[in-house]
């Protein structure tokens, strides 16, 4: 379902240990008001990251020349309405991760 939140991703061998987490799309804080931090539980550079709305319009795009390094993104959300949206991006592996953001004022 392209509207949930990326699940965590879990990798188990048989006989290795406890299950290792590879990573997971963090939104702080969320609900956002007017800037939101964008990143990875376990810190890795982005891709491009893009906001759509609940109809899946594509409302804001970050490109990857854009996006720092490693680390957080902080995107101003101050000109977007009241509501939920969906945050896309691509880990350095290009494994896709979206997320549920919410805008409260």
């Amino acid at each position: 379902d392209e509207t949930a939140q990326a699940p965590e991703l879990i990798l188990t061998t048989e006989g290795s240990g406890p299950p290792v987490t590879v990573n997971t799309l963090n939104l702080s804080p969320n609900p956002a008001n007017s800037a939101i931090d964008i990143g990875f539980k376990v810190p890795t550079k982005m891709s491009a990251i893009f906001v759509y709305d609940m109809t899946g319009k594509l409302l804001q795009a970050v490109p990857a020349s854009d996006v720092k390094s490693v680390g957080d993104y902080k995107m101003n959300v101050s000109g977007m309405p009241s509501g939920i949206y969906l945050v896309r991006t691509f880990d350095a592996f290009g494994v896709p991760h979206q997320k549920k953001m919410l805008i409260e004022r």
